[in-house]
């Protein structure tokens, strides 16, 4: 569905009107909730991990109210492994998952007809830079066990508003990664805790606030 809907935004650049000069840069601040989907481990479930996400935007306008959207950002995805115990009702967490990457996310937004909301369509490349897995006492390197590029899709809904001379925006992202978390031939951790096959999923929730707004 997701991919679908990536594609279906994509024909809208040709139906865009006359081409805008308009370019718009902005830097981006928000927070990820990202979780894994797919197989799970042993008497285990996936829980819910956020962290920050730092940023930058850049927007060319193609058309009325139809932009060409660049992100690049540091952000960090994972998830907490909570495993049942016995004679508690609740699984407790028992391992963190944290993988750190330099994406840059890349599509289009379209612009409601008031300007003051807008949909998003993008590819997001990210790029790993770190992998750690914690059982909250230690620390372990696993970068070797992930892949080192991730692809995910990611669908998005905002609104547009101004602070004094500033533009800003607040955007609601799902994103879904379309591989396999673990390298090929790989186990994270090694000793079988994570399965083979597993993707991030999740939601982000950025600001943006833009200088430059305008064009010719």
């Amino acid at each position: 569905m997701a991919i679908g809907l990536f594609f279906a935004l994509v024909p809208a650049a040709g139906l865009a009107g006359s081409a805008s000069a308009q370019t718009n840069l902005g830097i981006l601040l928000g927070v990820s909730s990202s979780s894994l989907k797919g197989d799970t481990p042993p008497n285990g479930t996936y829980t819910g991990k956020s962290s920050p996400i730092v940023g930058l935007s850049v927007e060319f306008g193609i058309g009325d109210g139809l932009y060409l959207i660049m992100q690049p950002q540091y952000l960090t995805r994972g998830t907490g492994v909570a495993f049942a115990v016995v004679d508690q009702t609740e699984p407790r967490d028992s391992l963190t998952l944290s993988l750190s990457y330099v994406s840059v996310p890349m599509g289009l937004k379209v612009e409601s007809e008031s300007g003051r909301f807008y949909v998003s369509s993008v590819l997001d490349l990210g790029i790993l830079t770190s992998a750690t897995l914690g059982n909250g006492s230690a620390e372990e390197d696993v970068k070797g066990d992930v892949g080192p590029i991730d692809l995910a899709v990611g669908l998005g809904v905002g609104g547009q508003f101004s602070i004094g001379r500033r533009p800003m925006t607040v955007e609601l992202r799902y994103s879904q990664s379309l591989l396999n978390l673990p390298s090929e031939g790989s186990r994270i951790g090694g000793d079988g805790t994570f399965p083979a096959r597993f993707r991030v999923s999740g939601l982000q929730l950025v600001a943006g606030l833009y200088f430059g707004w305008g064009g010719t």
